[in-house]
């Protein structure tokens, strides 16, 4: 089979969270509503007496005024870019014999800002050439941006930074390349009971956690192993599982996000469970 299709999309628009505008210059009072045109052509295919399916798709999507968040004055706040997004994505489901079932999918993802500027929580002065940060003696919670040469007045607060034109940028949390890959196999234990044994591998390239795509917003690939075993009986569908997950035990960084100046400049970041394990027994009545 092959199809095509094309969607437009459309998310509501609103407003930001408050915020003192003497203390924090220049965060906007409200966000645009987000359009998308969406783009898809695929085939699904059965092959080799349904042993295997192989599906196939390819997608193109067209952003206007997509919605991007990011922390500033202590708060998240909502801005419009436009973007495009595209990819393809291929699944493969496998039983070459009737016990075992293999799946494999790829998935290559690209994206990039059209248009759209945004301040930098983490270079308000955007590397401009005599222009430095100071901290405003009367509101401690922000930076402001001060002329190399002109004396600072403490009390007058300036801006929250020069924007950054993010043309050409990644979107956040879109990596390159996903692999998937599992196995299971059946073993029939009795006449009454089956053994499931199945093990799944994760993979993904690293990729930008802030649309602004400097050196500090890379999050390296990662990868997840999981495994499990389940014996169901036939018995009001009894059964037994032991499973583990993040069996290789990996502490890589998963998700980030960067907070402003007025709270700290921290970033904070997610993590991989540590490798966990354990068993579930379960029946229906």
């Amino acid at each position: 089979m092959v199809f095509t299709s094309y969607a437009r999309g459309y998310k509501g628009g609103g407003f930001n969270p408050s915020v003192d505008e003497m203390q924090f210059p220049g965060i906007p009072k409200n966000f645009k509503p987000e359009y998308v045109n969406a783009f898809e052509l695929g085939t699904k295919n059965r092959l080799l007496d349904n042993r295997l399916v192989a599906n196939l798709t390819g997608f193109f999507y067209d952003y206007q005024n997509y919605q991007i968040s990011k922390i500033a004055a202590r708060t998240a706040i909502n801005e419009n870019i436009d973007a495009f997004v595209w990819g393809l994505e291929a699944e493969f489901l496998a039983n070459p014999i009737d016990p075992l079932q293999l799946n494999f999918s790829l998935a290559y993802l690209g994206s990039e800002i059209q248009s759209g500027k945004s301040i930098d929580p983490a270079n308000p002065a955007a590397d401009t050439p005599g222009f430095v940060n100071v901290q405003n003696l009367q509101t401690s919670a922000i930076d402001v941006i001060a002329a190399a040469d002109d004396p600072l007045d403490p009390l007058t607060p300036r801006s929250e930074g020069f924007e950054k034109n993010l043309k050409g940028n990644e979107l956040p949390n879109t990596p390159d390349v996903q692999i998937n890959v599992g196995g299971q196999y059946t073993l029939e234990i009795g006449t009454k009971g089956t053994l499931v044994s199945r093990l799944d591998y994760y993979w993904q390239s690293e990729m930008f956690a802030r649309m602004f795509n400097s050196s500090r917003d890379k999050i390296d690939s990662w990868s997840q192993l999981n495994g499990q075993m389940r014996y169901t009986h036939d018995w009001h569908g009894a059964f037994v599982e032991f499973w583990a997950k993040n069996i290789i035990n990996s502490n890589d960084i998963t998700a980030q996000y960067f907070t402003d100046a007025s709270s700290g400049n921290f970033t904070n970041v997610f993590l991989l469970e540590p490798r966990t394990f354990g068993f579930t027994v379960g029946a229906a009545f």
